[in-house]
């Protein structure tokens, strides 16, 4: 027991040496994330993707930097032998959950895809999901789309359901319903 209490304070002689660094670590970090975000901002923009594709986007790379962030400050610590604990039961706990997260992968892929379809953006009238609900399109994030129907009732629907079945635009965003058809007849 001594021993242990022993270990335990050396441990915290340890870290307490570390603090300074630490927080330089940690400040530095921060900053670098929001520089990070900002660059991937002006990138998006550059580049013109989907404004629907744009906060995905960003969750992904700030959940990417957290992540990097994390392991700095581990490593910044000293606590190399917890880095490579870490690190190895990440790859491990991927594999036990790859089966519970296959849902949220296929979420979050169609989420990119419909986000980057100019079609289907916030604000079109839509006809979506295996119940062919119609309604405007409030919102979409990484899992779901928020259609909102015409009694006001908001529904959300995963992305993977409106990617997997047949979607329909019925009036794109900003327009007016159409009265005449857009296909030409011979």
């Amino acid at each position: 027991m001594i021993e242990f209490a022993s270990k335990l304070q050396d441990l915290g002689d340890r870290l307490l040496d570390k603090l300074p660094d630490l927080v330089i670590a940690l400040l530095v970090g921060l900053a670098l994330v929001e520089l990070a975000i900002l660059a991937l901002g002006y990138a998006l923009k550059v580049a013109r993707i989907p404004r629907a594709l744009k906060p995905i986007l960003y969750t992904l790379a700030r959940a990417f930097l957290w992540v990097v962030l994390l392991l700095v400050i581990i490593q910044t610590l000293g606590l190399n032998d917890l880095l490579l604990a870490v690190t190895g039961s990440s790859v491990v706990l991927a594999l036990v959950l790859s089966t519970g997260v296959a849902p949220l992968i296929s979420d979050t892929l169609a989420g990119l895809s419909l986000a980057a379809d100019r079609n289907f953006q916030p604000g079109a009238k839509v006809q979506v999901g295996e119940k062919g609900t119609v309604g405007h399109v409030l919102s979409m994030d990484i899992r779901k789309t928020r259609i909102e129907t015409s009694d006001g009732k908001v529904h959300v629907i995963p992305n993977s359901v409106i990617d997997k079945t047949e979607w329909v635009v019925l009036e794109p965003k900003g327009s007016k319903p159409r009265r005449k058809s857009i296909l030409k007849r011979k």
